[in-house]
């Protein structure tokens, strides 16, 4: 919009704000699943906007750079839609609060808004705390060109801090803190042990970095080995007296209980014997009454296994503290002398800064000064994902944004946005999933507490889903209490269950007419050998082919729980031929090209490695790499070598491409789909200093999707949430509710969600947790609600996925499956006997609740029309990026956005295309809508195969090489005969002696070489050396513009001292000229002329040569003529 009238701050219609109530400075918005939250949030910032807000004063941030890209999107997408017409600028008045604005009122914020584009601060937490750390950058005495990577490129940073830990800490010093750990147990190695704390412990670490933390625990009181010695003796010599009714193996039990209480085997003490049932408050044995003197000698006896369990607690969890600041501290060194971080160090940065009251005032000054503007609108999505550390260092600006709004309350009422602060935040308590990633849901919950004058406004009309779909959703959601109760949950799974109900509201449906179904299915047992989860996995597969069958064209989400129940419902789609997407991300690994390519580089760092080399050997990479199963040790030792030479001079993303290019032709689709994958994960790193087995412990770690383009997505519940189905199937977890134990590293104790930790504990047993203080009972018992309450969340997520249909498919159940199956509490609370229908087969034909007979599945409950596919889809017939509009639009034709003409900026520069130079600035339309005629195929294919010749003298690609390579250019499978008949014809073309020299090293030394003669000789002598470089890219500025490009064939002639002092530069062309036809033959090469120049140019300014020395050829590949360009 260059050229247009500069447009004021200030507001667009020329009003101030309406006077709002004080309330409505400080909004709590509680949004359940699909009601809108980033149209409300949208609706907050165009608001502020047009009371004339600059961009670079509101902050908005979310949870990914995908949703803050939808909020940018939305924003945009919503004003260019208001200018269309009056009606439409009405309604988006009447969506903000901002009576009266017209098209030209939004026409000038659009303007506005777009001129400004680069100073919104729309984006994740993490982004904008890295915006602040670099504003700060002194203070935190950052190094100067420091960066954030992700999480898998941190691997080895955390290995490299292991090496220099155990080099530089005391070895035995290492071993007595692991000794106290494990309680005695060895370690498999201290490097294991150590990477293993880390990954258990460092996140509380950083939460908790004070060593009182680490050491809170309450006294015991053990008794004197003298009092343990007389306990011991008088367990011994129990006898019953007449009148005490005992069982006959309580005699067994207490001398047994003696002997362990001589080998001091506390452990065992408190798995067997009498001593868990003292505990327990429990007064029978095997249904006969304990005696009370034995219960009072018992008591005794608690007490001091009490004190020794507070001992070996406070002793692990102290000598945890102590390994983890051993480690940070190397680590934390190793990070800044790579100039280095985490996603996770740069709030804990700033959290130090903010506590230094010296320097927390001047700190937040300094940053509104360096930044430009201060942020005076908090405007924050996802709410419920916040982390603790991301709160302590975002309450400071929310105390200084939410000040001067309780300010302008107490004086008039008030509150101008251009002058004063407000604070908005969306979340849903319901939808907080990510706890194992740090977010704290109660944070969301408390801050109706931290902020007395905040307003609380609740979503619970779905815009998404079908009034079936929401339905089924409430019976569920509002049942789950119930069926925890009849499954015989008690104790801390019934009080979770009914917490997470009582805070369940009641959801609407907008759109309740939509057709819709709803159904709770029973997996059928197909096999008596394969168990229940094989059974769940095949019969899901089978399930959705019947879907798809029934609503083809339409979505279906397939969700689970964990990332391995993606890959075996994807394996079973695949077998019953049915495509789908898999989103849920695994291992590069589960495809056979990847893993033979990590052996590769496995043998790489360690030749003598046997198992890798017959991986390599024996599979079709051994071919590529020119290593043979024959190879003697020696000639492994070498190969080893060179492969690690050219990983570091290459890097890992070229040596990977030209070995997967090279494997293409015997992969599959999905095989080179993730071959694919493995190069582009290699290229993030860079030129990263990774030994090859680093290399490979980082992608053997490191989850990857593998997405394609099918109506069918398979994925986990936490890569669904934001995404949207026409028809969700949920397969309900086999798992308890409360998750594994053993993914439980340590519980924390705070007095408030918001307030610091006080007490950190190593996680330990239910055996151990029953004889510990009240105190710490009550922090593992929260920490057990806690995961019972996110796992009701990942239920509730994964229920509200659906637009149309829902369908629920749990495992057949046993009599003996215990009551904390989520599939016990659903189909208890709907009243249907799980343990009854589980026992149904393949041939059973029952249908529980009168459902629809399916080959796979039994239908035990539903409601809905099952035909619901018959009506017209009227939703986006790919998932949704994200929450559905507040109020989806009426279905009607909108006229496209038309961009201004471009006009070259005063201080910008035109981006161009060298294929548009001399053209006239024509470009072909067809290039640009992806469609080519055949002879554009025909072209790009040659252009392809011109491209994988190296040298003559090397030898040319297969006919199968070229032939995959030219499918994967064109994008196409069934053009197979066209390909062949092209690829003849461009052998036939190459054979052409002019055609065939260009490729030859030979050419270059010989009288016909287009090098200079100096240049010529050298390379004849030796003393300079030729490198070939196709589709060479390259951007010069060139005067008013910048030229984007890729040369077809650049050689170079590099001197001894790596100087590059000669190029020539190679173009080929495949438009029809005729041999001997030359005044068309002339035309063309006129029309080419300034391309080449440039080239040249571009060439000599990226390796500082004169022009002289750079020869450019155009090459036309049908008439077999290759034309010189002279300089200018």
């Amino acid at each position: 919009m260059a050229g247009c009238r500069a447009v004021p701050d200030g507001p667009v219609c020329g009003r101030r704000w309406r006077s709002l109530p004080v309330l409505e400075r400080v909004v709590v918005i509680e949004a359940s699943a699909g009601t809108g939250k980033t149209f409300q949030l949208s609706n907050r910032y165009l608001g502020l906007l047009a009371h004339g807000v600059p961009p670079d004063a509101i902050l908005a941030t979310t949870f990914t750079r995908a949703a803050a890209g939808e909020i940018r999107e939305r924003i945009l997408s919503r004003l260019a839609g208001a200018v269309q017409s009056e009606e439409a600028a009405g309604e988006l008045a009447e969506q903000i609060g901002m009576a009266g604005l017209s098209v030209n009122d939004v026409r000038r914020l659009l303007q506005r808004t777009v001129r400004r584009l680069h100073r919104m601060r729309i984006g994740t937490l993490d982004s904008f705390f890295g915006q602040l750390a670099r504003s700060l950058a002194l203070e935190l005495n950052l190094p100067p060109d420091w960066e954030v990577v992700e999480p898998s490129a941190a691997g080895p940073l955390v290995d490299d801090a292991i090496r220099v830990t155990l080099r530089r800490e005391s070895r035995g010093d290492l071993e007595q803190l692991f000794h106290r750990i494990h309680r005695g147990e060895a370690a498999r190695s201290i490097a294991e042990a150590l990477r293993q704390t880390v990954a258990n412990f460092l996140d509380a670490f950083r939460e908790a970095p004070d060593e009182a933390a680490w050491s809170n625990f309450p006294p015991g009181r053990r008794c004197t080995k003298a009092t343990l010695q007389q306990i011991a003796e008088q367990l011994q010599r129990y006898q019953p007296d007449e009148d005490e009714q005992i069982d006959p193996r309580l005699v067994k039990a207490v001398r047994a209980d003696a002997a362990r209480l001589r080998d001091e085997n506390w452990e065992e003490m408190l798995q067997r014997g009498l001593l868990p049932k003292i505990i327990d408050d429990q007064t029978t044995y095997y249904s006969r009454p304990i005696p009370q003197r034995l219960v009072r000698l018992y008591r005794r006896l608690a007490r001091h296994v009490r004190a020794v369990v507070l001992d070996e607690l406070r002793s692990a969890t102290h000598a945890t503290y102590d390994l983890l600041r051993r480690f940070s501290r190397h680590f934390e060194r190793t990070k800044r002398r790579r100039a280095v971080f985490e996603f996770a160090d740069v709030p804990s940065w700033l959290l130090r800064l903010w506590r230094q009251e010296r320097l927390a005032r001047t700190a937040l000054q300094q940053t509104a000064f360096r930044m430009d503007t201060p942020i005076r609108h908090l405007l924050l999505d996802e709410f419920q994902d916040t982390s603790l550390l991301q709160w302590w260092v975002l309450e400071p600006l929310v105390e200084q944004v939410t000040g001067a709004s309780e300010r302008s309350s107490r004086s008039n009422g008030r509150c101008d946005p251009m002058q004063e602060g407000t604070f908005f935040c969306v979340g849903d308590s319901k939808q907080a999933i990510y706890r194992w990633r740090g977010g704290r849901a109660g944070i969301l919950q408390e801050l109706p507490r931290l902020l007395p004058n905040a307003r609380r406004r609740p979503l619970n009309e779905s815009f998404r889903s079908s009034g079936a779909v929401i339905d089924a959703v409430n019976q569920i959601c509002e049942s789950l209490a119930d069926g925890a109760r009849k499954s015989g949950a008690a104790g801390d799974h019934l009080l979770a269950a009914q917490r997470w109900v009582d805070n369940f509201p009641r959801h609407t449906a907008r759109y309740a007419e939509r057709p819709g179904y709803a159904a709770v299915e029973v997996a059928r047992v197909q096999s008596e050998t394969d168990g229940a989860g094989v059974d769940l996995l095949r019969s899901v597969a089978e399930r959705v082919r019947e879907l798809n069958d029934q609503c083809g064209g339409r979505t279906i989400g397939v969700l689970v729980r964990k990332n391995d129940e993606v890959a075996g419902i994807t394996y079973h789609l695949r077998r019953l031929g049915v495509p789908c997407s898999e989103l849920g991300g695994n291992p590069l690994t589960d495809a056979a090209p990847v893993e033979a390519i990590l052996s590769a580089l496995q043998l790489a760092t360690h030749p003598a490695d046997t198992t890798a080399r017959y991986h390599v050997t024996h599979s079709p990479l051994g071919e590529v790499v020119g290593l043979s199963a024959e190879a003697t040790a020696a000639q492994v030792r070498r190969w080893a070598a060179g492969v690690r030479r050219r990983l570091q001079y290459d890097g890992y993303d070229a040596v990977l491409a030209d070995w997967a290019e090279e494997l293409e032709p015997v992969c599959t689709r999905r095989e080179r789909s993730r071959l694919r994958q493995l190069v582009r994960f290699a290229r993030a790193f860079g030129d990263a200093p990774l030994r090859p087995d680093e290399f490979v412990r980082t992608v053997r770690a490191q989850r990857v999707p593998d997405p394609t383009a099918d109506r069918i997505c398979v994925m986990t519940i936490h890569q669904a949430k934001g995404l949207q189905f026409d028809c969700a199937v949920l397969v309900c977890p086999e798992r308890s509710l409360a998750g594994s134990p053993g993914g439980v590293s340590c519980v924390v104790q705070q007095q408030s969600p918001t307030g610091p930790i006080e007490r950190v504990c190593v996680y330990r047993g239910q055996k151990v947790q029953q004889v510990l203080p009240p105190e710490l009972q009550r922090m593992f018992r929260d920490d057990l609600q806690a995961r019972i309450i996110e796992e009701l969340n990942l239920l509730y997520v994964g229920l509200t996925r659906a637009v149309y249909a829902l369908h629920v498919i749990v495992a057949p159940q046993g009599k003996r499956q215990g009551y904390t199956k989520a599939a016990r509490w659903i189909c208890g609370g709907l009243g249907v006997d799980l343990v009854r229908a589980g026992g149904a087969t393949a041939d059973d034909g029952q249908i529980v609740a009168g459902g629809e007979a399916s080959s796979a599945t039994r239908t035990l409950w539903e409601l809905g029309d099952r035909k619901w596919y018959r009506e017209p889809a009227t939703c986006p017939d790919r998932p949704a990026a994200a929450e559905d509009r507040g109020t989806p639009p009426a279905e009607q034709t909108v006229e496209p956005i038309r961009f201004a003409p471009r006009r070259r900026s005063r201080r910008g520069r035109r981006v161009e295309a060298p294929s548009t130079i001399g053209a006239g600035g024509r470009v072909n339309a067809a290039s640009l809508l992806g469609v080519f005629d055949e002879a554009s195929l025909r072209g790009r294919a040659m252009h392809k195969w011109c491209e994988m010749v190296g040298w003559w003298e090397d030898g040319i690609p297969s006919d199968a090489r070229l032939l995959a390579a030219a499918r994967t250019e064109l994008g196409t499978t069934g053009e197979d005969g066209r390909l062949e008949t092209w690829l003849q014809q461009w052998r036939r073309l190459l054979g052409a002696p002019r055609i065939r020299s260009l490729f030859s090293r030979e050419h270059y030394c010989g009288p016909d070489s287009p090098l200079p003669p100096e240049i010529r000789d050298a390379v004849v002598r030796g003393t300079a050396r030729l490198e070939v470089h196709n589709e060479a890219p390259f951007a010069l500025a060139d005067g008013a513009r910048i030229v984007n490009g890729i040369i077809d064939r650049l050689v170079l002639v590099r001197s001894t001292d790596g100087s590059v002092c000669g190029a020539d530069v190679i173009d080929f062309k495949t438009d029809r000229v005729q041999a001997g036809d030359g005044p068309s033959l002339r035309q063309h090469v006129e029309r080419y002329t300034e391309q080449l120049r440039l080239y040249r140019r571009a060439v000599a300014r990226l390796y500082g040569l004169p022009t002289e020395a750079i020869a450019c050829r155009l090459v036309f590949l049908e008439s077999g003529d290759v034309c010189s360009v002279d300089p200018q």
